[in-house]
C-alpha cells in the first residue's frame, strides 16, 4: 500500500504522460510477476495425478445383477460381491493375478507347527474413522464368520473355515490361527475384509442390508460406501485410506456409481450412450464383436483368460442322473467346440478341469472328452433308451415328453447354449426342455436344490481345495456349492486328505487323482473356462481386468 501511494504522488507531481505511462507499466509489470508466484489451481488432488491425467469427478459402472450385500461377514458366494468385497474392505490376504498368495493387512505368515500359523500384521494401516486396524478387529470379524456369536447368522463363508480351531491374540499386531489338522490352504481362505471389532458387535450381521454400515467409518479400503439401495450404490472416496500400495493406489474418481440394468442389451445401449463408462463381463458375444467392428476408436476391450468354468451340472435327486451310463452318454453327444465357435463366437477355452491351465492344480496329464454319438447311443440302448434309424429315440415304460429341464437364467448367451446342448441331444432323441427365469429366481431354485439340471459357471477358487467346497458330500449349501447334492465317499476321503497334507506336492498328487475320479464319474459336464472383458471408453485409462473379475483397479481409473 506505501509502494503504491509513493508512486501515485509521482504523478501528481509530475503530472506528465511519460511518468504516467511508466506508472501503469511498472504495476502491470508487478501484478503479472505476483500472478505467477501464486500456486495455480489443478484438477488433481494428489501429485501423481498431474501431468496428462485429471481427477474424475464420478465414474459409472454397468451391472446386470445387484449384490444382496457388501457385509463382508455375510457376503456369498457371489462374484460380483466378492469382486466389490475389497474396495472397501481389506483383507488379510488377497491373491496375485496368478492366483499366488498376496499380503495386505498380514505382513508375514508361518507356521509355527503344522497345527499352529502365525501371521504379523502391516503398521499404519487405518480405517475411514481413523483408528488403526489390529488383531482385535481381526479377531471380532472372524469370531462372526465362525459363528462364535450366540446372535448372529450361519455365514455362507463359515464351511471355509471349518478347519480353524480358534483365532487369539498373541500381541497387538500378532494373531495365531490355531487348527484342527494340517491346511495348507488356509491362506487363500483368509481374504475376508476385516471390520472394526465396534461395528460387529454394534451392529447386528443377520440384517443383509448394506445400507447399514453408511457413514459408520468400517472401511480401510479405498473407497467407502456412501449410497445403497434401489437400483445403484455409489462408493465415495476414502480420504484416509492408507492401505496403498497393498491394497491399492489412492482412488483418483471421487465417486463411482454402479447401475442395475434390466437386461445386457440395456447396459449395451447405456454404455454408447455415455451414461456407462465402464462394463465388465456383462455383454454377450455378439454385442461384444459388434463393438469392437463398429466402434474401435471409441472404446477399448481388455481380455483374459478367467478363474470361471462353465458345466452343466445335475441334481442326483433326479432318479435320471443316479445312472452313470445317462450322464456319460450326455457328455458324449455334447459338441462343445462347435458351441464355442457359433453360440459364443470364440469367447472361451475347452475345459477337462475346473482349474484353468495356469492353475498349479490343473492336471496335465488328464485327456480332453471328444464327442462319440456312438458310443453315446451304445450307452442309451443299454439303459433302456433305444435308438431308431431316424435317429430318435423312444423312452421305455412309461414314456415321457422330456427326460430333464436345462434352467437358465434370463440371459442371452446361457439361452443360446441351452439351445444347442438342447438341439444336440435331441439328436439322439433325447427331449430336453429349457427353462428360463430371472436371476433370483434361478438362483433361489439351484440353492433349494429344485433344477433337474442347470448351466452355470463356477468361479473365484484359488487353491485345489476348491474341489472340496464344489463336490464334497459335506459341502451342501450354505456352506459350501455342492448344488446337485452329488456323493461319493471315495472322493470325500481323497479331498479330506489333501486338506491335511502341508505338503504341496502331495497335494497337487492327491488333487490330480481327485480330478480322475470326477472325470470318470460325470458329477456335472465340464464345458469351458469363460473369457473376463472389460469394455471401457479410451477416454478413460488405469482399470485392469484380473481372471477372478475383481475391481480393485478401479481406484486407478482416471482420466486422460
Amino acid at each position: 500500500h506505501s509502494l503504491f501511494r509513493s508512486h501515485l504522488d509521482e504523478v501528481y507531481d509530475a503530472c506528465e504522460w511519460g511518468v504516467i505511462i511508466m506508472f501503469v507499466f511498472r504495476w502491470l509489470s508487478l501484478f503479472f510477476s505476483l500472478l505467477m508466484m501464486c500456486p495455480r489451481a489443478t484438477v488433481s488432488a494428489d501429485p501423481s495425478e498431474r501431468g496428462q491425467h485429471k481427477r474424475l469427478d464420478h465414474f459409472v459402472v454397468g451391472l446386470e445383477e445387484f449384490p444382496e450385500t457388501l457385509d463382508p461377514r455375510l457376503i456369498s458366494f457371489s462374484q460380483l460381491e466378492q469382486s466389490l468385497e475389497h474396495l472397501m474392505f481389506l483383507p488379510l490376504f488377497s491373491s496375485s493375478s496368478d492366483n499366488l498368495p498376496q499380503f495386505i493387512l498380514a505382513e508375514s505368515a508361518r507356521f509355527k507347527n503344522s497345527l499352529l500359523l502365525e501371521i504379523k500384521m502391516r503398521s499404519g494401516i487405518r480405517f475411514a474413522n481413523g483408528r488403526e486396524i489390529d488383531a482385535d478387529d481381526v479377531i471380532a470379524t472372524y469370531g462372526s464368520l465362525l459363528g462364535n456369536s450366540s446372535d448372529g447368522p450361519k455365514s455362507p463363508r463359515k464351511n471355509l473355515f471349518a478347519n480353524v480351531l480358534s483365532i487369539s491374540k498373541a500381541s497387538p499386531r500378532t494373531l495365531h490361527v490355531a487348527l484342527k489338522s494340517p491346511d495348507a490352504s488356509v491362506l487363500s481362505q483368509m481374504t475376508v475384509g476385516v471390520l472394526p471389532k465396534q461395528i460387529v458387535s454394534q451392529i447386528r450381521s443377520d440384517a443383509p442390508s448394506a445400507s447399514q454400515l453408511i457413514g459408520l467409518g468400517a472401511e480401510s479400503g479405498p473407497f467407502v460406501l456412501s449410497v445403497f439401495g434401489g437400483r445403484e450404490f455409489e462408493l465415495a472416496r476414502n480420504p484416509k485410506y492408507t492401505g496403498a500400495p497393498y491394497g491399492g493406489s489412492f482412488p483418483m474418481a471421487t465417486k463411482v456409481r454402479f447401475k442395475l440394468f434390466g437386461s445386457r442389451q440395456a447396459i449395451y445401449d447405456a454404455l454408447l450412450s455415455g451414461e456407462v463408462h465402464l462394463v465388465q463381463n456383462s455383454l454377450d458375444a455378439y454385442q461384444l464383436a459388434e463393438l469392437r467392428a463398429k466402434h474401435p476408436s471409441r472404446f477399448q476391450v481388455q481380455q483374459v483368460v478367467a478363474d470361471e468354468t462353465w458345466f452343466l451340472g445335475f441334481n442326483f435327486q433326479r432318479k435320471i442322473f443316479n445312472d452313470l451310463r445317462v450322464r456319460r452318454a450326455i457328455a458324449l453327444a455334447m459338441d462343445r467346440k462347435e458351441i464355442l465357435r457359433f453360440s459364443l463366437l470364440g469367447s472361451g477355452l475347452q475345459a477337462k478341469s475346473i482349474f484353468p491351465p495356469r492353475s498349479y492344480f490343473y492336471p496335465e496329464s488328464l485327456e480332453n472328452l471328444s464327442q462319440s454319438t456312438r458310443e453315446a447311443r451304445i450307452l442309451l440302448e443299454s439303459v433302456g433308451l433305444s435308438a431308431s434309424a431316424g435317429q430318435r429315440v423312444t423312452v421305455a415304460e412309461p414314456a415321457t415328453p422330456t427326460l430333464f429341464n436345462i434352467s437358465v437364467p434370463m440371459e442371452k448367451n446361457r439361452i443360446a447354449i441351452a439351445k444347442a446342448l438342447a438341439g444336440q441331444l435331441k439328436v439322439l432323441g433325447i427331449n430336453v426342455g429349457i427353462d428360463v427365469s430371472n436371476y433370483a429366481t434361478f438362483a433361489n431354485k439351484l440353492k433349494s436344490g429344485e433344477l433337474d439340471a442347470w448351466i452355470a459357471p463356477w468361479s473365484g477358487f484359488k487353491d485345489g481345495d476348491f474341489l472340496r467346497f464344489a463336490l464334497h458330500s459335506q459341502s451342501r449349501p450354505p456352506v459350501g456349492a455342492n448344488y446337485g447334492s452329488y456323493v461319493n465317499k471315495e472322493l470325500d476321503g481323497i479331498l479330506d486328505t489333501a486338506l491335511q497334507n502341508p505338503n504341496q506336492t502331495k497335494r497337487k498328487e492327491l488333487y490330480d487323482r481327485a480330478q480322475r475320479i470326477i472325470a470318470k464319474d460325470f458329477p456335472y459336464v465340464l464345458l469351458w473356462h469363460g473369457l473376463n472383458f472389460a469394455v471401457s471408453e479410451r477416454s478413460f485409462q488405469g482399470f485392469e481386468i484380473f481372471p477372478d473379475a475383481r475391481f480393485t483397479t478401479l481406484s486407478s481409473v482416471r482420466s486422460r
